[in-house]
């Protein structure tokens, strides 16, 4: 018996909306819903590339084989087999391998003229670092003309939540404007309701995204959020820069940016955009309100990189952060902590939060290492025998039966002295 199929097919594309049909078994499928409120899209995507990338990882966590109906690239079908074998090798508790098929299987599309790259823009340090990279000219021949950026709402954003929607995007706009680049509001139920592992599967949600842009931009830049040598340290995330190219295709490719700068690094790279600082938005809390808390781990880890590469942080965090928040904070993914362990290297010796955050950092370690947590526990347990045998000892040496044996003892040992 066969794998259950996954069908999806294009509904309706208009200048604010696309909407993808998707049926599945049981209760999977529904309405894929892309809304934006400009018209951002001059004409409908040329082709189904982003219904492919949107629900391939969906699919594979309800065991389906997708069906797209209408066209997809060949050479996409070509890399999402590698992908999701990738993924059903990773992680096979969360993806099985997954046939992806196309009623139409097609080459490049003829297209106008498009635009330079289209990327994800939240308004953080990685984003902000891949856009000011690329405008600069760093990237080498990897370097793209940006000229979009887009902002996502229903993931960081509440689609319900229209103050902190608008504060994001002024803060957004702002920043892109600084560098000529306009922005794109999309809204999307894609993680409510198509998405079954949002830290394995967030890179494959936004590219579809920006798919849905191939027919007016050239490129997709990813901001990665790791670099090259911490990525060979922590267990396979969404991001991930050896497989992101596999979300793209020749005449539409995906270019990650950051893995030649650790995060602290790109914080410093940023010392000298102040508009990208300056509206900095990296917290993801509900009660953000569309900019920084000050508190959470986010929040907490990027005024400490700050504060180690000498920045000040009054302007992007209002509310700053207080000691009991590094004490507080929870380090609950792996990919979280070689940050942290950045900032304690670069921190000075005397700013208050480094013996704090050194503390924070070894009790996270010994409670992620069974083998360690014994050997802390069994050096506790020394340490209290020691501590039990000084006090014996200071009683003993306070008694009166010790103070009458002194000289005794005194010329006992100048005998042994002698002796040796």
């Amino acid at each position: 018996m066969g794998r259950p199929l996954m069908t999806a097919r294009l509904d309706r594309a208009d200048d604010r909306q696309i909407v993808v049909a998707v049926e599945g078994p049981g209760e999977s499928g529904g309405l894929l819903d892309y809304t934006s409120p400009d018209p951002v899209w001059d004409a409908p995507p040329p082709n189904l590339d982003f219904v492919a990338i949107a629900l391939v990882q969906y699919a594979a966590s309800e065991g389906c084989d997708l069906h797209v109906e209408g066209p997809v690239s060949s050479e996409l079908l070509d890399r999402l087999h590698e992908f999701q074998l990738i993924w059903a090798k990773w992680r096979p508790d969360k993806f099985g391998n997954t046939t992806v098929t196309a009623a139409e299987e097609v080459g490049p599309p003829e297209l106008p003229q498009r635009a330079g790259a289209v990327m994800g823009f939240s308004g953080g340090v990685d984003a902000g670092f891949a856009l000011a990279a690329h405008k600069t000219g760093t990237m080498g021949r990897l370097n793209r003309d940006i000229d979009l950026g887009v902002l996502v709402v229903g993931w960081d954003l509440a689609h319900d939540d229209h103050e902190a929607i608008a504060r994001a995007r002024a803060k957004a706009e702002r920043a892109l404007a600084a560098y000529d680049v306009e922005l794109a509001v999309v809204s999307t139920n894609w993680q409510q309701e198509f998405c079954n592992a949002w830290l394995m599967a967030f890179n494959s949600g936004l590219s579809a995204i920006l798919h849905t842009f191939s027919g007016q931009y050239s490129s997709i830049v990813h901001a990665n959020d790791r670099s090259y040598d911490q990525e060979l340290l922590v267990p396979p995330f969404g991001s991930q820069m050896a497989i992101n190219h596999l979300l793209g295709t020749p005449w539409f490719p995906v270019v990650t940016t950051g893995g030649t700068h650790a995060r602290i690094e790109r914080l410093e790279f940023l010392r000298d955009h102040p508009a990208l600082l300056g509206e900095l938005r990296v917290c993801y809390q509900a009660d953000a309100g569309g900019g920084n808390c000050g508190h959470c781990q986010k929040c907490v880890l990027t005024q400490l990189e700050w504060r180690a590469v000498g920045l000040p942080t009054a302007e992007a965090f209002p509310e700053p952060m207080r000691m009991e928040d590094l004490v507080e904070v929870v380090l609950p993914r792996p990919h979280v902590v070689p940050h942290f362990q950045d900032v304690l290297d670069r921190l000075p010796d005397d700013d208050e939060y480094k013996e704090p955050l050194r503390r924070r950092l070894e009790a996270h370690r010994v409670s992620k290492s069974p083998r360690l947590r014994r050997l802390v526990d069994r050096v506790a347990e020394l340490e209290q025998e020691v501590a039990s045998s000084r006090e014996e000892v200071r009683a003993m040496e306070q008694s009166r039966s010790w103070r009458v044996t002194r000289p005794l003892r005194a010329a006992s040992d100048k005998v042994a002295r002698r002796r040796r």
